[in-house]
């Protein structure tokens, strides 16, 4: 399986670039991936990844490769469409971590996102609060 090493550090030296693109080949080497290419952005438009996502079926790149899921994004919104179009693209994405990436993706989604204006709470569960508790 081919797989792309990512980085994303925005204010990184050169050094903590590099160590960060030895800990992907790592991963990838760990999982039993081939490495066929390395992208890194410095920006927060993350543009190598767009143009990653865009050729990642017609290179054949079976992985991506990040040192933790933020790499793709801090915003839950964004991270959870990006993962889908992943998914659909036939590329699995690569973590050290994988069930503390996931962990970490839905706690951060749910956190942000907005509450509904109940509260976040149902209509059944304010009935139940009004309840009398001697069950008359």
């Amino acid at each position: 399986m081919r797989a792309v090493l990512y980085t994303c550090l925005a204010s990184a030296s050169p050094q903590e670039v590099e160590a960060e693109r030895a800990a992907c080949e790592r991963i990838a080497r760990a999982a039993g991936h081939e490495i066929g290419g390395y992208v890194h952005d410095q920006s927060p438009d993350r543009s190598g990844l767009v143009r990653l996502l865009d050729t990642a079926h017609r290179e054949g790149i079976d992985a991506l490769v990040v040192t933790s899921i933020d790499q793709l994004s801090l915003d839950p919104g964004r991270l959870q469409q990006l993962t889908e179009q992943l998914e659909r693209a036939g590329v699995q994405i690569i973590t050290p971590h994988p069930s503390l990436d996931y962990a970490y993706q839905r706690i951060r989604g749910a956190l942000l996102t907005p509450w509904d204006s109940d509260g976040g709470r149902g209509k059944e569960e304010d009935a139940d609060d009004h309840r009398d508790p001697g069950g008359d």
